[in-house]
């Protein structure tokens, strides 16, 4: 039943995202970039558990958002996803947001593999 927020400026991967969690028993929330993550994140103070992110989005890019969510809560778990490239990271935020999540996810990855992701970062001492 915890809470995760999933943020990607694409429609059908935030949706999928967030069925998946929500058929496994997650509880989720959702926006398609950083700017709308952090209010979002302000609305559910400590409720949120995992914060769930694409990389390259508009206005708020996933490397600024995990530093804006690290200050406001330090203890707070990020699995970050991203389907660019090795050779398309020159511009991006993917070096800085694969040093600050705990997780990273290339897409595109299985149910089973965001799932197991999603389980070991919310109860680490636990088998999935």
């Amino acid at each position: 039943g915890e809470l995760i927020l999933v943020v990607d400026d694409d429609t059908a991967i935030r949706g999928m995202v967030c069925q998946l969690l929500e058929t496994h028993g997650y509880r989720s929330v959702n926006c398609a970039d950083g700017v709308d993550a952090i209010a979002l994140f302000n609305a559910h103070p400590g409720e949120i558990s995992l914060v769930v992110t694409d990389v390259d989005m508009p206005r708020l890019g996933g490397g600024a958002l995990a530093r804006a969510l690290l200050q406001l809560r330090p203890d707070i778990r990020l699995l970050a996803m991203s389907g660019l490239s090795r050779n398309e990271t020159n511009g991006s935020d993917l070096p800085e947001i694969q040093k600050l999540a705990h997780t990273f996810l290339r897409k595109p990855f299985t149910p089973e593999d965001l799932l197991g992701a999603v389980h070991r970062l919310l109860h680490p001492r636990e088998k999935p």
